[in-house]
């Protein structure tokens, strides 16, 4: 299976930063859209590379693999506490 590209994000993407650097520095909108655009396509691609990369890994097996709900209530509180007592 083979992840497609979202063009429409992409191009979104790009228009956005163009226009936000256009306004902010200043310049040439075309240049900042070429260079966000250019940009946003590598970030794409390797993405992609990445999630083909991660097919047939399992994230988790059983249920046993999860992280403990324990762990996490007496580490939030233990973090909640050292603040108070700070």
């Amino acid at each position: 299976m083979s992840a497609t590209y979202n063009r429409s994000a992409i191009m979104q993407a790009a228009h956005w930063t163009a226009k936000w650097r256009v306004a902010s520095v200043g310049g040439s909108y075309r240049e900042h859209f070429k260079r966000a655009l250019s940009y946003e396509w590598k970030r794409a691609k390797e993405a992609k590379q990445r999630h083909e990369q991660n097919i047939g890994l399992p994230i988790r097996s059983c249920l046993a693999d999860a992280p403990s709900r324990r762990n996490y209530f007496t580490r939030g509180h233990a973090r909640i506490a050292h603040i108070i007592a700070a």
